[in-house]
């Protein structure tokens, strides 16, 4: 871990009180894409109590300055401090080596594709030709399919998730900085690994960047008719899958061994292959929900 200088780490405190102008904030905003252990400081002085973060700074002109502007941080910063965290943990799951910037997350499925919609806000109550006819539903189709599937569309690239949740089937939200290699593996509370993506036998898929829904979008056109899909299902009696993602930009590389990930026992057993294999691995997970 690199020492920042004095500057610098003013520069950070200043940046995360808000008290940088605009073009001294954008300026900063772009090293902080590029430099990880300065992302890093940031991402900790937005965990420190203000008073403690500024007898940390060494006192230069830089702090000096931008203590002279007003302070913008009480009515903005502060109501941004997710949003900049969000943004440096993007960065930070990044690897070295020419590795995309990836947000992977989990998110919950639904066994209904009605309940699935109606998760959303901006598609609740909407049912398209196709849905209604699965599991019983009855209500009759009222929004046309291509409306449909365009705001469905929109909703799942706006899926975020979150590092665990309780589900019968879950989603993993994605989004990928370069075109890479997808694989999802889990291993349940007794140790037992399952290979979800891709299936047995087949190869990785290759995504391209930007935002993904695996094992695929929830809902697509079939004919005249929408379908949903689930997700992927948590076993019976599996209590609680750690979900292993992992991300491979090379094209040409050693393909990993499937027997021998499934042999494993455990998830940092799998992620150690993964990581042998060439991939970038980010753990997320999923409970059975109680009976």
């Amino acid at each position: 871990m690199k020492e920042l200088s004095g500057e610098d780490m003013a520069l950070c405190v200043a940046y995360v009180d808000g008290l940088l102008p605009e073009a001294r904030r954008l300026e900063f905003e772009l090293r902080l894409a590029e430099d990880r252990e300065l992302a890093r400081r940031v991402a900790e002085l937005l965990s420190t109590d203000e008073l403690l973060r500024r007898a940390a700074a060494e006192r230069t002109p830089v702090l000096d300055s931008a203590r002279r502007w007003k302070p913008w941080i009480w009515a903005a910063s502060l109501a941004a401090a997710a949003g900049i965290l969000a943004a440096i943990a993007l960065h930070l799951t990044s690897g070295d080596g020419g590795a995309p910037r990836t947000l992977i997350a989990v998110a919950p499925g639904f066994e209904s594709a009605a309940r699935c919609i109606d998760s959303f806000p901006e598609l609740a109550g909407l049912r398209p030709e196709g849905v209604d006819r699965l599991r019983g539903e009855s209500e009759s189709a009222n929004v046309e399919l291509a409306s449909f599937l365009e705001k469905a569309k929109a909703a799942e690239a706006a899926l975020r998730g979150s590092d665990e949740v309780e589900a019968g089937y879950f989603v993993v939200p994605i989004e990928l900085g370069a075109s890479a290699e997808c694989v999802v593996l889990a291993v349940d509370a007794h140790g037992k690994a399952l290979a979800l993506l891709p299936a047995a036998g087949e190869a990785p898929p290759r995504l391209e960047a930007g935002r993904h829904t695996l094992p695929s979008p929830r809902f697509a056109l079939d004919g005249e008719r929408v379908i949903y899909r689930r997700g992927f299902l948590v076993p019976l009696g599996a209590g609680r899958l750690d979900v292993l993602v992992g991300v491979r930009t090379a094209r040409e590389v050693v393909d990993f061994d499937a027997n021998a990930l499934l042999a494993e026992s455990s998830a940092d057993g799998v992620a150690r292959r993964l990581a042998d294999a060439g991939f970038e691995v980010r753990r997320v997970a999923v409970r059975e929900p109680p009976e």
